[in-house]
């Protein structure tokens, strides 16, 4: 379907409220009287004049996708439609929905032309790559670590970026990037701020959990690998994972990569392995208990190697690692008993009728004692 003018697409997909904001925005002149006809020409002539406005509210991610339009002649056919939200939410592409799970985004042909030749000098301008660093580390943080605290924030974003952001520095930058206020949220725990993730679907259950472990610190990363936690479709890369896609791509799964990711949140929400499985029945044709019992394994291994945000971005196979270095092994030879000497327990002596120390709540003789 051919779209020809971005003011017929504001028109069609957003509020009066929101092209009022929209001209705000992109420093638009206008009328608060002025009808949704009148607010969306001004703005298509303001953004084909000067489509570079839009890097004030983008990351690289949104103008790649920009991009794939343009060389896509305008249309592009997808079964994500997640990439594109921040797109659809300014009315600068079209969505439709010709079948189940089959996006088709549309660009108009006149904001195409004009900014055709002006996207390579987007990518390559300075302010531009530096922001985008930013709203990657921003991201890449929120989404390995899950929550933090503002200070926590400040500290991990200063500690990466190496220089001085205040916290209100990193708030105003939040609120102020399209795709960091809608991948970024802020909750109010007993007058202190906290930094969640989106996908973190109950943030005050998680954080409480996160605070019964002080004495657990968040993992300092490289820098690259933080970076990559701030993509939108991320999840963690291991050979877990590697296993994971293999056996998805195996059973000629559609999208595999999208799949991983939804149990990557499904088990950082404590939604269980089970609700997975369930999940992949409805894109696999499993053949019986053992193929089961395949995917059941893989995730098994798959959330023991995932950095998880109740444990402040590490995981319990990192954690496992760590305290066995602090574990005694066992003797090579027993430890020797003088002959014909007798060691003494002391385990208390249980009557027949007496509670069963198993703690099931019956007598002896008919619980543990039965097998006696």
């Amino acid at each position: 379907m051919s779209l020809q003018s971005l003011a017929q697409n504001l028109v069609s997909s957003a509020k009066k409220s929101h092209l009022l904001d929209f001209c705000i925005d992109y420093d638009v002149e206008y009328k608060s009287s002025w009808k949704k006809e009148q607010l969306a020409a001004a703005i298509e002539k303001r953004l084909l004049e000067v489509p570079e406005i839009l890097t004030e509210y983008y990351s690289y991610e949104e103008f790649f996708l920009l991009e794939k339009l343009i060389n896509a002649g305008g249309t592009y056919t997808t079964n994500d439609l997640i990439p594109f939200i921040p797109l659809i939410g300014r009315g600068l592409v079209s969505v439709n929905t010709p079948e189940k799970h089959k996006f088709v985004i549309t660009l108009a042909e006149n904001f195409r032309k004009a900014l055709a030749p002006k996207i390579q000098s987007i990518f390559n301008d300075t302010d531009f790559i530096i922001q985008n660093a930013l709203d990657l580390l921003a991201l890449g943080i929120v989404n390995r670590y899950g929550i933090l605290s503002e200070t926590e924030m400040r500290r991990k974003f200063n500690h990466y970026s190496g220089q001085k952001f205040t916290k209100n520095d990193i708030a105003e930058m939040i609120l102020s990037r399209d795709r960091l206020s809608g991948d970024i949220r802020f909750l109010d725990v007993g007058n202190r701020i906290y930094y969640h993730t989106e996908f973190m679907f109950q943030p005050k259950s998680i954080l409480k959990e996160v605070n019964t472990r002080k004495d657990l610190d968040y993992p300092l990363l490289p820098m690259e690998e933080i970076l990559q936690c701030g993509s939108r479709d991320y999840f963690p890369e291991n050979k877990a994972t590697a296993a994971l896609l293999k056996e998805l791509n195996k059973r000629k799964v559609s999208n595999p990569k999208e799949l991983v990711r939804t149990a990557y949140i499904m088990l950082q929400n404590d939604l269980g392995i089970q609700n997975i499985i369930q999940l992949f029945s409805e894109h696999i044709e499993f053949s019986g208990v053992d193929d089961v019992n395949v995917f059941l394994r893989m995730l098994l291994d798959f959330s023991n190697t995932l950095p998880q945000w109740v444990l402040k971005g590490n995981s319990s196979e990192e954690l496992f690692r760590e305290e066995k270095k602090f574990l005694r092994p066992l003797p090579a030879e027993p430890y020797p008993l003088p002959a014909g000497k007798t060691v003494r327990l002391n385990v208390p002596k249980v009557g027949r009728n007496d509670p069963c120390p198993c703690g099931s709540g019956k007598k002896y003789k008919h619980c543990c004692g039965a097998h006696h």
